[in-house]
């Protein structure tokens, strides 16, 4: 039996969460200038704005024109435009916080965009936060910040935001890669312009540290062009989450904390849609973790995968080990699982310092009395699955980036 047991969390979040690894503590200068930038890593989170009251909302990847070619990332820009000005790829980040009724108080976003040269970047530019670049409400940049850097400040609504009561945003270039900051009021308070410009002055900052160092979004491997990932822990401090009660948040501050966990990463992928695009066919979660040496690595994984299968146990739940499980990397432990609306395959492997706990799940309904069945469908339909995910995985991780997408064969997809 092969154990390198890992952490599925402790909390109700298990398939939206999971820690991750320590990007400065063991993984060596970045040498090459090739190896992808972590664009995940150049976002706005909570504990850049000093503001404990902002939560993460959601974070969006894309990984072509074609998938990038979203309101969410460049608003109106067409396919057509982004493929013209060499567009790469995006990532998107929001922040929520919320008033004391409940209602949303301020929102704020970042979007990073990589292209293929830093001429493209400077076409790009001007496809950012289009929605507020209108030349009435461009203000002065105080400061140096990047290239190219605008301002804008718009008192009230927006076109498409009625209930906005005020927006700055701020857009600029640094090389090959564009950045846009929105702050966006709903109680008539108005964002701080020099608010929003500390906050561009500090993705500088982080786009100089990702350069020097890969970061996790970097390794992790996509299946699909368009994913929803972010850090819900990132430099020591444990990121709070929408819809996360104060007990969850806690048990997750608390694991990573005891385990000396610096960073966490999570990309959730759809691998088949299905009839119903409101639950997919096929899901994949992958989470990477890391502890500053392959020893507390390794003892992180097996105090959690222990703990998973305890828990698992106690609940009276169908979980069982694969009959001939697979070893990755330089520890694994695979778990098959099944769950009242769902069955996975579940690994968890380790490379070095660096964990990555990968899960292929179907999200089909069980009857009661149907889970040494479903066992079965979750070994022979998923299990070759996640196996390829996580040998793909140990492979990035090892060779320090993971660029573009990886090839899935369909016929490792159930129907």
């Amino acid at each position: 039996m092969h154990r390198a047991r890992s952490c599925a969390l402790v909390v109700a979040l298990v398939l939206v969460l999971a820690p991750s690894f320590s990007t400065a503590l063991a993984m060596p200068a970045r040498q090459d200038a090739e190896l992808p930038i972590d664009l995940t890593a150049l976002a706005i989170y909570p504990v850049d704005t000093g503001d404990a009251d902002y939560v993460l909302l959601d974070g969006k990847s894309c990984l072509t024109v074609a998938a990038c070619a979203d309101p969410i990332f460049f608003g109106a820009a067409t396919e057509e435009l982004l493929a013209e000005v060499g567009l790469v790829r995006a990532h998107a980040l929001a922040l929520v916080k919320f008033a004391a009724d409940g209602s949303v108080a301020r929102t704020l976003a970042t979007t990073v965009a990589e292209y293929e040269n830093p001429g493209g970047a400077g076409q790009g530019l001007q496809t950012f936060l289009s929605w507020l670049a209108d030349p009435a409400a461009e203000v002065p940049v105080s400061s140096r910040i990047g290239s190219g850097a605008q301002l804008f400040d718009v008192g009230g609504a927006l076109p498409g935001d009625p209930k906005a009561t005020g927006v700055v945003g701020l857009r600029f270039r640094s090389g090959s890669l564009v950045v846009g900051i929105e702050i966006r009021d709903y109680t008539g308070t108005a964002p701080s312009r020099a608010a929003v410009e500390k906050l561009g002055r500090r993705v500088v900052q982080l786009i100089k540290a990702e350069q020097e160092l890969p970061g996790l979004g970097a390794l992790v491997v996509h299946h699909r062009a368009t994913e929803t990932e972010f850090y819900p822990h990132r430099g020591g401090k444990t990121v709070r989450l929408i819809r996360e009660t104060a007990d969850q948040f806690a048990a997750r501050q608390s694991e990573f904390t005891e385990a000396d966990v610096t960073n966490v990463f999570l990309s959730n992928q759809t691998l088949s849609v299905g009839d119903n695009p409101d639950r997919p066919n096929v899901t994949l979660s992958i989470a990477l973790y890391g502890l500053p040496t392959a020893t507390e690595a390794s003892r992180y994984l097996n105090n959690a995968s222990s703990a998973f299968a305890a828990q698992r146990q106690r609940n009276g739940a169908a979980t069982r080990e694969p009959d001939d499980p697979t070893l990755v990397g330089d520890e694994s432990v695979w778990y098959l699982n099944v769950y009242s609306d769902a069955y996975q395959a579940m690994g968890y492997v380790r490379y070095d310092n660096v964990v990555a706990r990968i899960i292929w799940q179907r999200n089909v309904d069980t009857d009661k009395g149907d889970e040494e069945s479903r066992l079965r469908d979750a070994e022979d339909e998923l299990l070759a699955g996640a196996v390829y995910t996580a040998e793909t995985q140990i492979d990035c991780i090892a060779n320090l980036g993971c660029p573009g997408l990886t090839k899935l064969s369909s016929r490792l997809i159930p129907k």
